[in-house]
């Protein structure tokens, strides 16, 4: 739960007063099929404002409903991969006045009646049951919401590796002579500021929906796993940079720039 802090920030930093108290629930490890849902639903006396982490991939944290301008609403935790063996998501909900939280599968596990100006987490751990045998295997759901990351890594990438084998090319003509140090310094060097510009739409468009989320009025979704990944990626391309340029890699390189 090293992500848990960013969820709290940003409920606070949304939220349009300040939080007295918060309380952390454990909800226990839930059992579910591929294609079964955790239904967990809020009600209250005012718009109830929520902050939704997923932790796991194969698994869909998604705002089913949200009616009567944010008194009540629906979110809904999805397995539509059978290989997650134990997958966590937090959520995270909110309001000035008391309200009440149910969460269910196909029948009530709890209710939590909360005080208002108080912030109630609950961390959901969730198992996917295996398929039995000679049992139909279902299929393997994605949404959007999984793949909007890997768009946006796979429309940024190629331009900036094409112009690292375009540089390549060019310097391996001018110097006369194989390359082979210098060559993997360009192409590392264009990977890193690929990496830095993905990291920074991926940035945006988390800010984007979080936006919308708050507009709508819907529960907010972190993004914690995109985040996590890009800035990782980009932190991994850029200490390699950096070592590369300790080593002297870039010294040719640099001259012929």
């Amino acid at each position: 739960m090293a992500l848990l802090p960013l969820a709290l920030l940003v409920l606070a930093a949304l939220s349009p007063f300040t939080l007295s108290l918060t309380v952390e629930v454990d909800v226990g490890t839930v059992e579910l099929n591929v294609g079964e849902e955790l239904a967990v639903v809020y009600e209250g006396e005012a718009p109830i404002y929520a902050v939704v982490a997923n932790f796991t991939e194969g698994l869909m944290v998604s705002e089913a409903e949200v009616m009567d301008g944010g008194h009540r609403g629906l979110i809904q935790v999805e397995v539509y991969n059978s290989s997650v063996r134990l997958g966590e998501c937090l959520i995270a909900l909110t309001s000035t006045k008391p309200f009440t939280v149910k969460v269910s599968t196909e029948e009530a596990l709890a209710t939590y009646n909360c005080d208002g100006n108080v912030t109630v987490m609950l961390h959901v751990k969730i198992r996917a049951l295996e398929v039995e045998e000679g049992e139909a295997p279902m299929g393997i759901y994605v949404s959007w919401e999984n793949l909007w990351p890997m768009l946006i890594y796979g429309a940024l990438t190629p331009p900036f590796l094409a112009a690292a084998l375009l540089d390549v090319k060019d310097f391996k003509a001018r110097r006369g002579r194989r390359a082979r140090v210098e060559s993997l310094a360009i192409v590392l060097r264009y990977m890193t500021y690929a990496s830095i510009t993905c990291s920074i739409a991926v940035l945006a468009v988390t800010g984007g929906l979080a936006l919308y989320s708050l507009i709508a009025p819907m529960p907010l979704r972190v993004e914690a796993g995109s985040l996590l990944l890009s800035s990782t990626l980009t932190g991994a391309l850029a200490l390699l940079y950096g070592l590369a340029r300790w080593k002297g890699w870039y010294e040719a390189v640099d001259e012929y720039d």
